[in-house]
C-alpha cells in the first residue's frame, strides 16, 4: 500500500511540473523577447525641432542606447526629445535567460533650419499663376501671372528678376510678347528660359518665346502647334522639351509636342489618351514622364516614353485630383513620386515606377489645392500653401507621413505636431529651389537648400525664404 501511495504521489507531482511549465513557470521555458514595434515619427527633423521614438515590446529588461549613453526602460511606450545630432537608436529587450533581441532606427538631424525668414523682400508686383524659374547666376525670374485678386481677368506681360542674396527684384530690360498667366516656364540646358503658351485674359496662346539671361530680353522663337494654357512642360534628358495637354479656350487638350532648343521649332509627338489640364508632368529616372491627373477631374495616368514617341496607360489615381503636385522622391532608379493635393479629401499617395501602381500614404494636416511641393536636399518634401491659411509642412519618406499627424501620446491625450507657418496666406504661388551649392550674387554659397516663396492669390507681393 506505501508503494501504491509513494507512486500517486509521484505521478501527482509529475503532473503538477507539466502544469507549470505549460503556464510559463519554471526558468527552462522563459519566453523569447520581441520587439513588436520600434519608430522614430518624425525621422528627419531640423534643429530644435522634436521627435519621438514609438516603441512595444516584450521580455524582462529593454534598454535604449543612442551609442553613447544607455538608459533602461522601466515603462511607457514612447520618448520625446529634441536631436542635437544625427544619430542610430537602438533597443534591445532580454528575457530571463539572457536571450536577447535588438532593433534599431535613424533620426537624421538636417542642416536645413526649417523656418520661414519673414524679411526676404518683395516683388514688384503681386502676382498668382505665375511662373518662377532659377536662373544659373543665383537670381529667379518671375514672370507675367493674375493681379493676386481674385475674380480679376487682368495679367502681367511684365517680368522681374529677383535676388535672393539681397531680397531686392528688379523689372527685366525686355516684356513678355503678351500678358499672360497659366503659361510654362523652362530652363533650358543653354541657360536661356523657354516661356510658351498662357491665357492672356480672353484667349489661349500658341506663341512662345525665350529669356535671354545675357540681354535680359524676350525673344521670340517657335509656335506651337495648339494654343494651350494650364498645360505642362518637362525637359527631357535629350533636352528636348515636351508639353503636354492644356485648355485651349473651349476644351481640354490630349495632344502633345516637343521643343527642339536648336531649331527653335515645335513638332508634334503623340497624343495621350486623356484630354487633360491642370495636370502634372514628372521625369522620372527611367527617363519616361509619368503624366498625372487633370481636368476635367479624372484619375487615369500615363507614361510617355521618349525612345518611341508615345504615351500608354498606367496605373490609375485612388483620387481624381487636379492643381495638384507630383513629386519626384530621393531613391535612384526606382523612386516613388507623390502625388498630393488637388482632390477633394486630404489623401496623399504614392506612384511606384516598378509596378506601375499608385497607393495611399498617410493623408496630409491640411487639405490643399494649388500648392506647391519642393524636394529638399535631406529627402523630406516641403509641402507650402493652398489651404486657404499660411501653414506649410514637411513629408517624411522613411515613415511615409507628414509633419503634423495626430499622435497619441496617452489614453485619451491626442497632440498634433506643429505645423510650420508662413509669413502670408499663398494659394497659386510659386515655390523655386535654390540648392546647396548655389553661388549668389554676392558671391556666397550656399551650404543648404533654400526655397524662395513668391506672390499668390490675396495681392501678396511679399516674398519669403525657406532656409
Amino acid at each position: 500500500m506505501l508503494h501504491v501511495k509513494n507512486g500517486i504521489r509521484l505521478l501527482n507531482i509529475f503532473l503538477g511540473a507539466l502544469l507549470i511549465a505549460g503556464c510559463g513557470g519554471g526558468n527552462d521555458t522563459a519566453p523569447n523577447p520581441a520587439i513588436r514595434s520600434f519608430q522614430t515619427t518624425p525621422s528627419i527633423v531640423s534643429k530644435g525641432q522634436p521627435t519621438t521614438l514609438f516603441y512595444s515590446y516584450s521580455g524582462l529588461k529593454a534598454t535604449l542606447s543612442d551609442g553613447v549613453v544607455t538608459t533602461r526602460l522601466l515603462f511607457g511606450n514612447f520618448t520625446t526629445f529634441k536631436p542635437s545630432a544625427t544619430t542610430k537608436y537602438t533597443l534591445t529587450v532580454t528575457n530571463s535567460k539572457g536571450i536577447t533581441v535588438s532593433a534599431s532606427t535613424l533620426v537624421t538631424l538636417s542642416p536645413i533650419l526649417g523656418r520661414f525668414s519673414s524679411s526676404a523682400g518683395k516683388t514688384i508686383d503681386p502676382r498668382d499663376n505665375h511662373t518662377a524659374t532659377l536662373l544659373p547666376g543665383g537670381k529667379v525670374l518671375i514672370a507675367g501671372g493674375g493681379l493676386g485678386i481674385t475674380g480679376s481677368n487682368h495679367y502681367h506681360r511684365s517680368a522681374e528678376l529677383f535676388d535672393p542674396a539681397t531680397g531686392i527684384s528688379t523689372r527685366t530690360t525686355g516684356f513678355m510678347a503678351y500678358s499672360s498667366a497659366l503659361h510654362t516656364a523652362t530652363l533650358l540646358n543653354s541657360g536661356k528660359v523657354l516661356v510658351a503658351g498662357g491665357w492672356d485674359s480672353t484667349r489661349s496662346r500658341s506663341d512662345a518665346q525665350l529669356y535671354n539671361p545675357a540681354t535680359g530680353t524676350f525673344a521670340p522663337t517657335g509656335s506651337m502647334s495648339d494654343v494651350r494654357s494650364a498645360h505642362t512642360a518637362t525637359i527631357l534628358n535629350n533636352g528636348t522639351v515636351l508639353i503636354a495637354g492644356g485648355y485651349n479656350g473651349a476644351s481640354p487638350l490630349a495632344s502633345a509636342e516637343l521643343y527642339n532648343p536648336a531649331t527653335g521649332a515645335f513638332t508634334p509627338t503623340g497624343s495621350m489618351h486623356v484630354a487633360r489640364s491642370a495636370h502634372t508632368a514628372t521625369l522620372l529616372n527611367t527617363g519616361k514622364v509619368l503624366i498625372a491627373g487633370g481636368t476635367p477631374d479624372n484619375t487615369r495616368c500615363e507614361l510617355y516614353d521618349p525612345a518611341t514617341g508615345t504615351f500608354t496607360l498606367t496605373g490609375s489615381l485612388n483620387l481624381a485630383r487636379s492643381n495638384h503636385t507630383a513629386t519626384l522622391l530621393s531613391g535612384g532608379g526606382n523612386a516613388g513620386v507623390l502625388i498630393a493635393g488637388g482632390a477633394t479629401a486630404a489623401n496623399a499617395e504614392l506612384y511606384d515606377p516598378v509596378t506601375g501602381t499608385f497607393a495611399f500614404t498617410y493623408s496630409m494636416t491640411v487639405l490643399r489645392t494649388y500648392l506647391t511641393a519642393t524636394l529638399l536636399e535631406d529627402t523630406r518634401v516641403l509641402l507650402a500653401g493652398g489651404s486657404g491659411d499660411n501653414t506649410a509642412e514637411f513629408y517624411d519618406p522613411n515613415t511615409r507621413a507628414f509633419a503634423g499627424p495626430p499622435i497619441q501620446f496617452a489614453p485619451g491625450e491626442v497632440k498634433p505636431l506643429p505645423l510650420l507657418l508662413m509669413n502670408e496666406v499663398r494659394t497659386s504661388h510659386t515655390a523655386t529651389l535654390i540648392p546647396k551649392g548655389t553661388t549668389l550674387s554676392n558671391g556666397s554659397v550656399l551650404t543648404h537648400d533654400m526655397v524662395l516663396i513668391v506672390g499668390g492669390t490675396g495681392a501678396v507681393s511679399k516674398a519669403e525664404l525657406f532656409r
